[in-house]
């Protein structure tokens, strides 16, 4: 834009008075401005002074009107209605009343009955001041009188005389306030723009609003208007002086002046409103819309920056040694203009060097970009996330810094590094009390917090504690109440608490508490992570606890406490010389029968308890199974000792008493000595068993010898010569006759097996069987039993065939079922097949025989009882048994005509069978006079080599076939 002048200079001065007289005239416009606002700070200091002391005198006024109802109501102790003095015409919203423990009645100005605590607490003593409930500020005052609390509320904006106040509204409050005490109210106080405000304590000395008062600013003018007036009197006086000696000093001014004056406007900045005047001549006017023109764009350009900074959610803040400009997001994050105020002031200490080095460089023209995170010293110890650069602004270098309130996620983050410390020591942790130790350790290593404690449920008391609590004493927590199971968040002004119940086996069995001295640090948002936290260490003990218990299990006997065979053998392995003892209690198992297995169980336990306290602490005891023990002597004993210490545990054992029963213990006992015995530790358990199994059958101590080593070799050849036999069916099969003394005829034989060696001698039959039930291979020679014994009795007639099964046949489902396709096979079904049963297989075992047995009968199978009368039968058991033959063993029918006792009970057995519905069977007839005895006494069969030996089977069916008319005694 041009200005172009007619050339007269007359117009040309009437041009310059005008722009000077604009000038002057925005200079008494900004000078009114800015003495505007001088007296609106005056005023509304003055103003929040007036404020304060109305606001403090409404609240004491009310305060005093509660008490006198709390008094007035407490006198009466109703819940009727709200009693009312009228001369105050003061009427409270709530009345509640309390007893000693718990909240009992209320009632609201309505009428209506409350029947809830809405304070959400139980007063204690005398309080008055502000209270804060569901998001409403309320004037409070409790009053206590005959063991009753009274407690009064009146809302906090109908009480308060408005007309004297003026405008309140009610704000969050800030952070950033100074606080004072006025006729004993807590207040803080804080500007911000160009409002004032107070915030108000409620009665737990938390902030719980701001008030926001809006003084009338439009008194400014009316008090301080002269002034003003006469400050443009003044300015307008001064502005026709100036003009009158404008004329003579610009009179010869050229137009070119006024067009240089013109393009040079459009780089002035100007900070106030412009309204320019409106010119009759062109000229000046094109002046004046030049000028207007560039006030425009600049406040248009101003204006559209302070909108995006404001509305752009983070913080914007520009700065050289301390910031220039911050957007509103930045006051307000920071609770104040902070331009002007060093940067460094609002930072943590650990962070300021790097600021300051970071803001060092970008004033000196470093330009760099950055990103970085710095924890702010505020009440909630804020941290903020910060993206930065060097800008240019004003001729020189600045730094522009743009952030974000991140402390949620990094709080987040600090409780998920606190989720790994814990994990990190669960993972390696072995025993339960240094795991606890462990997680406070590594809880302690993290900046944030401050202290960290682990109690005991059932004590209640404190096992560990690392650092120092912001409290003199321990964060206290209720620990009566059982069914704790959620972690409980405590903040205050000062610390934030976690209190984590820690259940094992969803049982409370330990709490852990975690402090921190950050505000807030603790809330519901991040209480997922505390109660992972929780599960976690509940299962690693849990883990740990299981670990411990099979460990236990592992290495120990579960009912006497005693350690077991594992812990036998690691104890071998870290010996260099000892004596082992094996203890085997003789006929246990007719124990479980006779006594129960509850009391065989106390049995087991005493007598682990004698040996325990007749050998030396440096000495172990075991239980290694069933009715076996061991004793392990570390130190050097000669045999002479060791037959002592034996000689008085027997001597014990035999006079054993439990519930003042005496029971006497019978035991065989096998001794090893290493090294004096046997020279390698491999060999000492299997030396020691060999010396057992020989006690076993001499009934006496037996010490391991090179000569037991030889019946070790023995027996191994002999289990590899029957394993062998097996596999190539090298067993045959002999039968005994077996005299029917009613009929006088052979109808029954018993089928026995017989193996001979590679010489072709016959083996012992009791050798080589008992070897094979010692070895586990004995169902294996009876399904050869079956398999041939059954496919040989079909080619005999008339004859009722008998045959002997192991105890460990009846627990075999593939023996029942081997014999029940036998049978099928063999078109059996209707022929008398008979299962020998010996009576300690029978009670050692007494359910699972008895289903065996009814199986059996299923088949159309007799059931013979072998070896009666040597055992320790119980005849309550006995009679529970579907059996047909009572087998007499021979040991008793060899003292007939010898011993009148014996024959006594040979004749009992014979009667019991007869009672029972059952046959009787003498085995191991040699003479005539045994089989007279016999007869005469109602036998029903008898057997023996006085009827004939066991023949094989070619010899046997001629043997029938002789005797088929009937049999004549010798």
């Amino acid at each position: 834009m041009k200005f172009k002048g007619s050339g007269k200079t007359e117009l040309k001065i009437l041009i310059i008075f005008i722009v000077i007289s604009a000038i002057l005239a925005v200079s008494i416009l900004a000078v009114g401005y800015f003495q505007e606002n001088r007296f609106e700070k005056i005023v509304r200091k003055n103003a929040i002074e007036k404020y304060e002391l109305l606001l403090t005198d409404s609240i004491n006024n009310v305060l005093n009107k509660l008490s006198e109802e709390a008094i007035l109501y407490a006198k009466k102790e109703k819940c009727s209605k709200i009693p009312t003095k009228k001369t105050s015409g003061f009427k409270p919203d709530y009345i509640l009343i309390y007893n000693l423990s718990s909240f009992s009645c209320g009632i609201s100005q309505t009428g209506k009955q409350i029947h809830n605590n809405i304070i959400g607490f139980i007063p204690k003593k005398d309080v008055s001041g502000i209270f804060k409930n569901k998001n409403k500020l309320y004037f409070y005052s409790s009053h206590t009188t005959h063991n009753t609390t009274i407690v009064v509320l009146k809302n906090f904006l109908s009480a308060l005389p408005l007309s004297k106040i003026g405008k309140i509204k009610l704000q969050k409050p800030t952070a950033h306030y100074k606080i004072k005490k006025i006729n004993n109210i807590k207040m803080g106080v804080y500007s911000k723009g160009k409002n004032e405000y107070l915030v108000l304590f409620d009665i737990f000395n938390k902030p719980a609003a701001t008030v926001s008062i809006i003084p009338d600013i439009s008194a400014v003018f009316e008090a301080h208007y002269k002034t003003i007036l006469h400050i443009l009197i003044f300015t307008l006086i001064a502005v026709l002086i100036s003009g009158l000696l404008s004329y003579y000093i610009i009179k010869n001014t050229v137009l070119d002046d006024i067009n240089s004056m013109i393009e040079s406007i459009k780089n002035i900045r100007l900070d106030f409103t412009y309204s320019p005047p409106a010119f009759k001549n062109a000229q000046f006017q094109a002046l004046a819309l030049t000028l207007e023109w560039l006030i425009k764009r600049i406040k248009e350009s101003e204006y559209l920056f302070n909108k995006i900074t404001d509305f752009i959610p983070v913080g914007i803040i520009v700065y050289k040694n301390t910031p220039i400009f911050a957007n509103r997001y930045a006051k307000e994050f920071f609770g104040q203009d902070i331009v002007g105020i060093p940067l460094a002031d609002f930072v943590k200490e650990k962070h300021r060097k790097m600021l300051l080095n970071i803001k060092n460089k970008r004033i000196e023209g470093d330009d760099f970009n950055a990103t970085y995170t710095i924890g702010l010293k505020t009440p909630q110890d804020k941290i903020i996330r910060i993206s930065s650069s060097t800008i240019k602004y004003k001729g020189g270098f600045a730094g522009l810094m743009v952030f974000m309130d991140v402390t949620k996620n990094e709080r987040a983050r600090t409780l998920y590094k606190m989720l790994n410390a814990v994990n990190d020591v669960i993972v390696r942790a072995a025993n339960e009390k240094e795991l606890l130790k462990d997680v406070c350790l590594g809880l302690s290593s993290i900046e944030e917090i401050n202290y960290i404690w682990v109690s005991e449920k059932e004590t209640g008391k404190s096992i560990f504690s690392f650092g120092n609590p912001n409290t003199k004493e321990q964060p206290n927590l209720d620990l009566s109440n059982e069914t704790i199971d959620k972690a409980i968040i405590k903040n205050s002004s000062d610390t934030s608490t976690v209190v984590i119940p820690i259940s094992v086996n969803r049982k409370l069995t330990y709490i852990l508490g975690i402090q921190s001295n950050v505000e807030n640090f603790f809330d519901y948002h991040n209480k997922s992570i505390v109660s992972q936290i929780k599960i976690n260490i509940g299962l690693a003990i849990e883990r740990i606890r299981i670990h411990k218990e099979r460990t236990y299990m592992l290495f120990y006997d579960p009912l006497t406490n005693l350690k077991n065979f594992n812990s036998l053998k690691n104890d071998i392995n870290s010996i260099s010389s000892c004596t082992l003892i094996y203890m085997n209690i003789r006929d246990f198992s007719v124990m479980n029968q006779i006594y129960g297995f509850e009391f065989s169980d106390r049995i087991l336990k005493n007598i682990g308890v004698v040996l325990r306290k007749n050998t030396k602490s440096t000495d172990n005891v075991y239980r290694l199974h069933g009715d076996k023990f061991a004793v392990l002597i570390k130190s050097g004993l000669s045999k002479q000792n060791i037959k002592q210490l034996i000689s008085r545990l027997k001597t014990i054992l035999l006079s054993f008493e439990i519930d003042k029963r005496k029971i006497p213990i019978h035991t065989d006992i096998g001794v090893t000595l290493f090294p004096d015995l046997i020279n390698s530790k491999e060999k000492i358990i299997e030396s020691v068993e060999v010396a057992l199994t020989k006690s076993k059958n001499t009934k006496e101590v037996c010490f391991y010898s090179d000569d037991l080593q030889k019946d070790i070799q023995e027996n191994f050849n002999l289990e590899t010569y029957i394993r062998e036999a097996i596999e190539k069916r090298l067993f045959f099969f002999y039968y005994q006759p077996i005299l029917n003394l009613k009929l006088n005829r052979i109808d029954k034989a018993e089928a026995l097996i017989r193996l001979k060696d590679e010489n072709d001698n016959m083996l012992n039959p009791e050798k080589f069987i008992s070897t094979a039930e010692k070895v586990n291979i004995i169902s294996d020679l009876s399904k050869i039993v079956i398999e041939k014994v059954f496919s040989q009795i079909r080619e005999i007639q008339g004859i009722d065939i008998s045959i002997n099964l192991s105890s460990k046949d009846i627990e075999n489902r593939e023996i029942l079922s081997l014999i029940e396709n036998s049978i099928e096979k063999s078109g059996l079904k209707l022929r008398k097949i008979s299962i020998e049963l010996t009576e300690r297989d029978v009670m050692h075992n007494f359910q699972k025989t008895k289903r065996f047995i009814e199986k059996l009968r299923e088949l159309n199978i007799e059931i013979e009882i072998d070896d009666f009368g040597i055992g320790y039968s119980s005849f309550d058991r006995i009679v529970d048994l579907d059996f047909d033959v009572l087998k007499i063993d021979k040991s008793l029918v060899d003292k007939i005509g010898l011993n009148k006792k014996a024959e006594e009970i040979v004749v009992y057995i014979i009667k019991l069978a007869h009672s029972l519905k059952a046959k009787a069977l003498a085995e191991g007839i040699e003479k005539k006079n045994q089989l007279d005895f016999l007869r005469k006494n109602d036998c029903d069969y008898i057997q023996g080599y006085f009827i004939s030996k066991p023949l094989p089977f070619d010899e046997f069916k001629r043997f029938i076939d002789n005797t088929k008319n009937g049999f004549f005694s010798k």
